[in-house]
């Protein structure tokens, strides 16, 4: 073999040599890093599911929603649904059902049982999650109309005021006397994480409302 040619053939297989040297330390850098963002995404999803567990019981993860015609005069039970809320300027529209729990929020949003049934004269809670019934609420405007329709009664609210809180505005309604507070609860995902957002409305009374 000619010395040109034992140059060149050793030449070939050093740029080969770099050349995988290269491709093997590229496609271990990507692991890492893939393997460090799955990391950082995994334990915030993780930590997220579990304050919710924490929050439920297992009995509540096992209950299936209940889409009968909402009736008043029978006992309700947890995941009945109750009735509906539309909000026609933002485009919100979903049923609600008797419970704020996870149930309830991935069907729909959920009745707080602590507080007043819609028309009874104080204030009533709806929650649900911002990433999926609530997406919209956001872009609420004060004066905005919000409609609640339960078995054959119509409830209609007009907003008062909407933002973003690390606190429960729950209380501060009651100064509106009869109201709706609609509470969207972020995820940990969320530039909000940590805060739910807030629309305080007051009941509109007058023919067939």
């Amino acid at each position: 073999m000619k010395k040109e040619d034992k140059k060149e053939k050793k030449y070939k297989k050093g740029v080969f040599r770099n050349y995988l040297i290269y491709i093997i330390g590229f496609v271990s850098v990507a692991v890492v890093v893939m393997i460090c963002a799955i990391g950082a995404v995994n334990k915030p999803a993780t930590d997220f599911v579990h304050r919710l567990e924490k929050e439920f019981s297992i009995e509540i993860r096992d209950i299936q929603v209940n889409n009968n015609n909402f009736s008043k005069d029978k006992k309700l039970e947890l995941c009945d649904k109750i009735g509906n809320i539309t909000v026609e300027s933002i485009g919100v529209n979903c049923d609600i059902y008797y419970g704020a729990n996870r149930v309830s929020y991935r069907n729909g949003a959920g009745f707080d049982t602590d507080s007043q049934f819609f028309g009874e004269g104080e204030v009533s809670v709806i929650k649900g999650f911002e990433e999926t019934v609530f997406s919209n609420l956001k872009r609420i405007e004060e004066d905005d109309i919000i409609t609640v329709k339960s078995g054959d009664n119509s409830y209609t609210y007009s907003v008062v005021t909407a933002e973003y809180s690390s606190t429960d505005l729950t209380k501060s309604a009651a100064e509106y006397g009869e109201s709706l507070v609609i509470c969207s609860i972020c995820s940990d995902f969320s530039e909000h994480s940590g805060e739910s957002f807030y629309v305080i409305a007051q009941r509109i009374k007058g023919e067939g409302n």
